[in-house]
């Protein structure tokens, strides 16, 4: 996306925003013209921009009362229909199948009563030969299919959770309070496990008829954490790669160990938790060992100030706020990452509610 294509949208959401807050479009138009000269290094005159504010106001307003107007037509309607049919009824009108004579059943004769006792007669004795032929089978258990999860995520569908738990212990991990919410579901807790029982997900879901196919492998857990064997990751990479129908997310904060399973195929992006400058370089260092047709940074939770030596390596950046507890981002530490990856052409998608902007490092969204 363009510079000027983000500012627009950036424009657009804000006077929502601020419309949806009962700010005057006079307060909208000032605040938005500041910070699009900080974010875009664009001036905007503030009064076109309260103008525009002004008009989505109004166009806002027509909506609610056209849809009040046809809600009033629906129901006038309705109860116009209801009228005529009570008409109907006080003049003597019948309702659709009021009034009709019900029949009455034929009296059974003797010869049929026989028949009919002959018939029963059969019928149980053939229930009864099949419930003791039943009872001799051997109840065969029936396997049962793991599939992906629907995702919340912004930047992916579905999730895929092989392993779960991490030995990190980032205070802020939403992933380690999920665990301790639903124990049912983590029985060991957010110690790392292996769910074997989860291993065919990927060929046991049924690929979307719209495309939409990117799965965020271990959203609970850190594959790649210094605890995990190589033989249980090896086998999570090996079934990703006999199931290509599917692009697969990984995140770490631990990526030197990716240079231990390279190459990867196209349809891996590769990506590193990056939520503080420290997280930098020994990040730069180990993407450069890596072959992969996608390499991304997190920028979530942005604790501070990240700045890149060598941000070309990587082809997207998703920046997002703390929310556990919730926690924004500085907007000067927001503004100078966002000039680092549009100087260098870099994808960047980011929440709703820094600067909406949505973009992927290969197709749309």
């Amino acid at each position: 996306m363009a510079k000027h294509e983000a500012c627009e949208l950036y424009i657009e959401q804000q006077i929502k925003e601020g419309l949806e807050e009962g700010k005057t479009p006079y307060y909208i138009g000032k605040s938005i013209s500041e910070w699009v000269e900080k974010l875009f290094e664009t001036k905007i005159n503030p009064k076109t921009l309260e103008t525009r504010a002004y008009r989505q106001k109004e166009n806002t307003s027509n909506e609610v009362k056209e849809s009040d107007n046809q809600s009033i037509d629906e129901e006038i309607e309705e109860n116009t229909s209801i009228d005529n049919e009570e008409q109907k009824m006080d003049r003597g009108g019948k309702r659709d199948g009021a009034g009709r004579p019900s029949k009455e059943p034929k009296e059974k004769t003797s010869e049929t009563e026989e028949k009919t006792s002959k018939i029963e007669e059969k019928t149980s004795k053939i229930e009864e030969t099949e419930t003791e032929e039943k009872e001799t089978e051997v109840e065969q258990p029936v396997p049962s299919k793991s599939t992906f999860n629907k995702s919340e995520i912004d930047w992916c569908d579905f999730s895929w959770n092989p392993v779960t738990g991490c030995l990190h212990d980032c205070p802020y991990c939403y992933a380690k309070n999920m665990a301790r919410r639903f124990k049912d579901l983590y029985p060991n807790g957010f110690s790392p496990d292996f769910r074997e029982d989860r291993l065919q997900a990927p060929k046991d879901t049924p690929l979307p008829k719209n495309g939409k196919n990117k799965v965020f492998v271990c959203s609970m857990a850190d594959l790649f954490g210094d605890w995990m064997p190589s033989t249980q990751i090896q086998t999570i990479l090996d079934i990703c790669k006999e199931n290509p129908q599917w692009t697969y997310i990984f995140l770490t904060k631990n990526p030197k160990r990716y240079a231990e399973f390279s190459p990867y195929p196209d349809n891996f992006w590769m990506g590193a938790t990056v939520d503080e400058q420290k997280r930098v370089k020994p990040t730069e260092i180990a993407f450069l060992g890596i072959e992969a047709k996608v390499k991304f940074v997190s920028v979530e939770p942005m604790l501070g100030k990240i700045e890149f030596k060598n941000i070309d390596i990587f082809n997207w950046v998703i920046i997002g706020p703390q929310t556990n507890p919730t926690k924004q981002p500085d907007k000067e530490n927001l503004i100078s990452l966002l000039h680092q990856c549009w100087d260098n052409n870099i994808k960047v998608f980011s929440k709703d509610n820094l600067i909406g902007v949505r973009e992927l490092p290969i197709g749309d969204m």
